[in-house]
């Protein structure tokens, strides 16, 4: 936390930032995020946190600091920082410590005496939306694919300049061999021949030298696009909206591994590949000048090489398309199997899993092969084709030898510059032929990176200090996938007032759940509108309704990690007496307590080797810890035992005496902490009123029936 607390004034003042340039900043998101970057440098965290701001963040010297550069946030003598314009030739500082804010005016050479020379220019990332001229000129969108990976584009003009000169000095061996047979052999020459060789090893070495550089160049613009293509992708998928995530877990997991193949394309071997392309024309410059006529032969032969990649492209492309299918299904079902083992196992249905794995891998084996042989075709008739090229410029040469117009060595050089002509061609076609399945990768990756986000940059939120929980729901419609498919929720109008402790009772399938994530904003209605505290829900910034609404699903987790670090996820900064506090009233004391290492227990993927009613003892923990003011539970205690149900409960009716409460349950016994009760049936409310009231009406049908 004192990582957290010395970067404050950097937080405060790129959230400043933002809001100068009219983006849509969420303070709240801000500091959450912060208190995981404990240990980052402060330039990556300057860096990272104006990205996530929506900031072009670029570090410079601020002395001296052109007039064309302000605004600019700079970092104070004395440890705060300061955002600074300029006006009427004076500067105007908005400064930032960690207990104030303060507006200044210094000259430039008074505010020159007040940095350290620290300072970062500060612009927006993107253009914002304006709707006057929205609709008839669509502002640049840039490909988030081509803006991550060539960020550091500049530093390739060093990866083309050593590019260059290692081409150039390859054409030494040639030389070497012209000179040989031209003039060494002839004369019987020995000094010329070592004073050729020594030149040929130095040429040879510095080409060395250059290429394994390039090598490392584009390694290292590799890695950090790599870095920031992993961050991207990974922060972007854990921000996609509940209801727009794949219906299957292994197909997500799929699309994400999918950055493998896509991470390939910018490997040092394929940029070297793409880097020589250009210096063909080189080649052929060279090889026209030396041979003449010879440089008609390799262009000749050049569509040779070019022609069987493009046309197999089609097949590479379905075949990837194939490939991708049935490893999506593969990948699924080894997730399902890893998750029910002890289901499938209990069922004794090893075999009906065996056999679709079997028709899976089958299906990929044949698909498989059909590359591998295609593959080896195209690389069998290149390698046939540098023999043929190579031959043809020997018999060719010949004739020109015999006539007169070539020498010997000019026609082993020519022969050998013919080679590396086709040779570079090859390369740049083998490239080609594994883009076919990058771009599947690509696309299905593009697919995903679509899908609407809980932070949405261009979306204006609205931010409050807190919320209390005054819910209002008017016409709210909710359906689970297929906008087709019949509502599982529908609701006229429904009012919760602040403080409210309310039970919300119905059989299975009855739209509990899906209420409960309507209430917390984890879902979103189709039609109709959810309010609260006066406020349409969906406009509430995302991070403040996380910070205040505190949801335990059924269905929630634990993580691997320390039973600590499990409850400290919603809260990081909390110390030990709160989270043992946390511990107490939620009924998990005694199970931490019992556990080897305490707190420092490890738990295993899932709360895997806990017993139900720990693990829901250490999840309500978890939620009790952020001390949110609205809590909503989906059967809270229904893993545990009545003692510790009851000791819960009591602690439950304590802590919510100043919070709205609503839970979904099937347990009479939850019913003491509330005070209303609704009914649900078929997604609609039945029954709404005062606890007495309702279990009356409910009691009065169940003797009917």
């Amino acid at each position: 936390m004192e990582q957290v607390e010395s970067n404050l004034c950097w937080l405060n003042g790129l959230i400043y930032a933002g809001r100068f340039y009219g983006l849509a900043v969420s303070e709240e998101k801000v500091y959450a995020d912060a208190r995981w970057a404990t240990s980052e440098d402060l330039p990556t965290f300057i860096e990272r946190t104006g990205r996530n701001i929506g900031l072009s963040v670029v570090p410079c010297e601020y002395a001296p600091l052109q007039e064309e550069r302000y605004p600019v946030l700079v970092e104070l003598q004395g440890g705060g920082v300061a955002f600074v314009e300029e006006a009427d030739n004076l500067l105007v500082s908005t400064e930032f410590t960690e207990s104030a804010t303060a507006q200044k005016r210094y000259t430039k050479e008074e505010f020159s005496l007040q940095v350290t020379g620290l300072a970062v220019v500060v612009r927006p990332a993107v253009n914002q939306p304006d709707p006057r001229i929205d609709e008839y000129i669509k502002p640049y969108e840039e490909n988030w694919f081509r803006r991550i990976v060539l960020r550091d584009y500049k530093k390739y003009g060093d990866v083309i300049i050593a590019s260059l000169v290692a081409n150039i000095l390859a054409l030494s061996s040639m030389i070497f061999s012209m000179q040989m047979y031209d003039r060494v052999i002839p004369s019987q020459s020995e000094n010329t021949l070592w004073v050729l060789f020594t030149g040929v090893m130095i040429a040879l070495i510095f080409e060395f030298l250059l290429r394994t550089s390039r090598v490392v160049i584009t390694d290292h613009i590799g890695k950090k696009a790599d870095l920031r293509l992993s961050d991207y992708v990974f922060g972007r998928a854990l921000r996609i909206k509940t209801t727009e995530k794949p219906k299957s877990t292994g197909t997500f997991i799929a699309q994400l591994r999918e950055l493998e193949q896509v991470r390939e394309m910018i490997t040092s071997n394929v940029m070297a590949s793409l880097a020589d392309l250009p210096f063909i024309f080189l080649f052929l410059f060279v090889l026209w000048f030396i041979g003449g006529k010879l440089v008609f032969l390799v262009l000749a032969v050049i569509p040779l090489a070019i022609i069987p990649s493009l046309l197999a492209q089609y097949k590479f492309a379905k075949l990837a398309k194939e490939g991708m299918r049935e490893s999506t299904l593969r990948n699924s079902l080894l997730v399902e199997v890893v998750q029910g083992s002890e289901d499938i196992k209990l069922m004794r249905a090893e075999a009906r899993f065996e056999h679709q794995w079997r028709n899976y891998n089958e299906f990929l084996a044949e698909v498989g092969l059909k590359q591998r042989f295609l593959t080896a075709l195209l690389l069998n008739g290149f390698a046939e084709l540098q023999s043929f090229i190579y031959v043809c410029v020997l018999l060719t040469g010949s004739y020109l030898v015999m006539s007169g117009e070539l020498t010997t060595g000019a026609l082993i050089g020519c022969s050998i510059l013919a080679s590396r002509t086709i040779a570079s061609i090859i390369r740049a076609t083998q490239v080609v032929s594994r883009w076919q399945q990058t771009k599947i990768s690509y696309e299905s990756l593009d697919n995903l990176m679509r899908k609407p986000v809980d932070y949405a940059q261009d979306k204006q939120t609205i931010n409050v200090e807190s919320l209390q929980g005054k819910y209002e729901l008017n016409d709210v419609m909710f359906t689970y996938g297929d906008e087709n498919a019949p509502p599982v929720l529908r609701i006229n109008k429904l009012q919760i007032a602040q403080g409210e402790k309310i039970a919300i009772l119905g059989r299975i399938g009855a739209g509990k759940s899906t209420l409960l994530q309507l209430l917390a904003g984890l879902a979103e209605p189709q039609a109709g509108l959810v309010k609260i505290d006066d406020l349409n829900l969906n406009q509430v910034d995302t991070s403040t309704v996380r910070r205040d609404i505190g949801l335990l699903q059924q269905n929630a987790r634990l993580f691997f990690g320390t039973v600590r670090d499990n409850l400290l996820l919603g809260k990081p900064e909390a110390n030990d007496t709160q989270i043992l506090v946390a511990l107490r009233a939620a009924g998990a004391l005694s199970v931490v307590q019992k556990l080897p290492n305490g707190l420092d227990y490890l738990i295993m993927e899932g709360g895997m080797g806990l017993s139900g009613g720990q693990r829901q003892a250490l999840l309500l923990a978890r939620l009790l810890l952020k001390e949110p003011n609205i809590l909503l539970f989906d059967e809270p205690t229904s893993a545990l035992d009545p003692n510790t149900e009851q000791a819960v409960l009591t602690s439950l009716a304590t802590i919510s005496q100043a919070k709205t409460l609503v839970v979904a349950t099937h347990k009479m016994s939850v019913l003491r902490i509330v005070e209303r009760i609704i009914v649900l049936e078929g997604g609609r409310v039945v029954l709404d009123g005062p606890k007495d009231k309702v279990l009356e009406q409910l009691s009065g049908g169940a003797k009917k029936q």
